[in-house]
């Protein structure tokens, strides 16, 4: 893609910084400060849609894949990846251990992720899955790279205080019971998406001019 004009969308301006920092005069980088949610872009104006482990913060994901949708041209292509169910299933299960709430979102599946792109109107998705296994030398080195890349709690379900410190304590005994000779685990469950961006008309878009609903057809 090399006349390609990129554009580089996020809702957090310190990730913007980075993207600015990897423009260059011959090849610029236009950043976009935005929600992916409500997109300050045109319909039909991109060719491709590239989305990397961001939509899993998104719950449900049926509006950013809406609004992909609409900036897409028809024809256009839509690459994106997501975090599965498996993901931190480790550190999940040491907080069940530790109290009874949610401390780690649940992730979209494969399955619901293609129904979700059958939703937005996007054609032909293909999915596909693969598992990660890594260790880490203890749980809060974890939770800083976690912390590090954005990732936030949004299960409606989540506490809305402060986490107490014997329930955090017991947590942390829970995922050491964990403990390998490499460490603790992590599982990372990744899904990959391909899509194609459609002409015809978006789920629930009210008729045009001119358009004539099928029912209106029927005996009287």
């Amino acid at each position: 893609y090399r006349r390609a004009r990129v554009t580089a969308v996020d809702i957090a301006g310190p990730m913007l910084e980075v993207a600015r920092s990897r423009s260059r005069f011959w090849r610029p980088i236009r950043c976009v400060e935005a929600d992916a949610r409500r997109l300050p872009f045109d319909d039909a104006s991109f060719d491709l849609v590239f989305s990397n482990l961001m939509l899993q913060w998104l719950h449900p994901p049926d509006e950013a894949l809406a609004e992909v949708r609409r900036v897409l041209r028809p024809g256009g292509l839509l690459l994106l990846s997501s975090f599965g169910p498996e993901t931190l299933q480790e550190l999940r299960a040491a907080w069940s251990a530790a109290d009874d709430g949610v401390h780690v979102i649940d992730f979209v599946d494969m399955h619901d992720l293609g129904s979700a792109l059958q939703r937005a109107g996007l054609d032909e998705p293909v999915l596909d899955t693969d598992r990660h296994l890594r260790h880490y030398p203890d749980a809060r080195t974890l939770m800083r790279e976690l912390k590090a890349m954005g990732a936030h709690n949004v299960d409606a379900r989540r506490a809305r205080g402060l986490t107490g410190r014997a329930a955090f304590g017991r947590m942390l005994e829970a995922y050491e019971r964990m403990r390998t000779p490499r460490g603790l685990p992590a599982t990372w469950q990744v899904v990959y998406a391909t899509a194609w961006g459609s002409d015809r008309p978006a789920p629930g878009a009210l008729p045009g001019p001119g358009a004539v609903r099928l029912v209106e057809f029927g005996d009287d």
